[in-house]
């Protein structure tokens, strides 16, 4: 785990996660699958960059979450 940290901060990221996907491993770009899973999914994690960009509505909740996830630490300290 501590490699791979040093690896996505050299790459430049300032939050990263690591995830077991095991059988419910998939992957897809665009609309071609490149790694079908093994049974159905229940989760999601879509990655979106400068070239595609996630939609202005995502983006919009992400920041808004952010800003309420701060909220609360601050309220429980």
């Amino acid at each position: 785990m501590k490699q791979e940290a040093e690896i996505m901060q050299a790459l430049g990221c300032s939050e990263a996660m690591n995830l077991d996907g095991g059988t419910s491993l998939a992957l897809a770009k665009g609309s071609r699958i490149l790694w079908g899973t093994r049974r159905k999914l229940t989760n999601v994690l879509m990655v979106y960059d400068t070239k595609h960009p996630a939609p202005s509505s995502l983006r919009l909740s992400w920041k808004a979450f952010q800003n309420s996830e701060r909220v609360a630490e601050r309220v429980q300290e």
